[in-house]
């Protein structure tokens, strides 16, 4: 079916709150009924509707989307969908995704983990996924080619300038006490990009940056060398919160794993999007290196390098006691 894609200058500033929730302000709703129909929603406040139907079944959900007026030929670019549900009755499929930001947290991969859980536990005998690829893989499902969901200026990247890259030091989040004598970590620090590099002697350092990951990689294969004369961060970014409330943890776009000795790369996004037009421009930089995206965030880049994760992502139960709360 023909959809529209929008990309109006909605007001960015506003959001629906549910509790001491975020979410999104725009949103598409996609439903497939038992006889195969589709039809598309589109909602610009949200109003909490997707955590209630996370927490509620398909019944509701489906009453919901039922009481809402269709808007047939709307669906949002990536620009705009800041989150999406497809309800897919007839093959008993969930997708969705959450954009949502709330207390200085969002959805990292043990949130997304748990969010899932939660909605496979009241979503009995459904397929319960969350979209990776956000509404490119929404649209993909139902038959839209996703690169019409890409916006333009998506597909336009360039590499980090070198001069800017070679000159940037990286602040030590770290003081002095002079009360206790002590080492303390000051305040948590927005990461656009951690590098962890396994080099050829086997040696792991890690770098953070403020660049768009993408940009950094387009550097090549020289960006191993440029790295060896940086120094290393001096404390791994945490996204685990270490007590209720506390905000001290960091904020982390996107990271990636680079190992020398098997000419690998892993590399993650946190916001759910389509990504494979950039895979396929840094592949062109990296001859004889093998480049996969993952899906794990921080938690997986730190498994690969064989750090332990204690303290520095959420566990399980960490995570859902979390959405529990701020979803209610």
């Amino acid at each position: 079916m023909p959809l529209n894609l929008l990309g109006k200058g909605l007001e960015r500033d506003f959001y629906c709150t549910l509790g001491l929730l975020k979410m999104s302000d725009r949103a598409n709703y996609i439903l497939i009924d038992k006889n195969n129909n589709l039809r598309t929603y589109y909602d610009k406040w949200c109003l909490g509707t997707i955590s209630r139907w996370l927490l509620s079944n398909s019944e509701q959900a489906i009453s919901d989307l039922r009481s809402m007026q269709p808007d047939s030929d709307y669906l949002l670019n990536e620009t705009w969908c800041d989150s999406a549900v497809l309800i897919d009755d007839y093959n008993q499929v969930l997708k969705f995704f959450i954009g949502a930001e709330a207390n200085g947290w969002s959805f990292n991969y043990p949130l997304i983990q748990a969010v899932v859980s939660l909605a496979q536990e009241r979503w009995v005998g459904w397929s319960v996924n969350w979209a990776y690829q956000g509404i490119a893989e929404i649209s993909e499902y139902i038959g839209l080619n996703p690169k019409f969901v890409l916006p333009k200026d998506y597909l336009n990247f360039e590499s980090v300038n070198q001069t800017e890259f070679f000159s940037y030091q990286e602040k030590d989040p770290r003081a002095f006490d002079f009360d206790t004598g002590e080492v303390i970590y000051l305040e948590s620090r927005w990461i656009e990009s951690l590098i962890t590099v396994k080099y050829l002697n086997s040696s792991i350092s890690d770098y953070c940056f403020p660049w768009d990951i993408q940009n950094i990689l387009l550097l090549g294969t020289k960006l191993l060398a440029m790295l060896q004369t940086k120094q290393p961060t001096s404390v791994l970014p945490s996204e685990a919160p270490n007590y209720e409330g506390d905000r001290s943890h960091d904020h982390i776009e996107s990271g990636v794993y680079i190992d020398e000795i098997n000419k690998k790369i892993y590399i993650w996004w946190r916001k759910p999007r389509e990504r494979g037009y950039i895979l396929e421009k840094i592949v062109r930089v990296w001859s004889g290196w093998s480049i996969e995206q993952i899906i794990g965030g921080l938690q997986q880049q730190y498994e690969l390098s064989n750090r332990s994760l204690q303290n520095l992502t959420m566990s399980p139960e960490q995570a859902k006691e979390m959405l529990i709360k701020y979803f209610k």
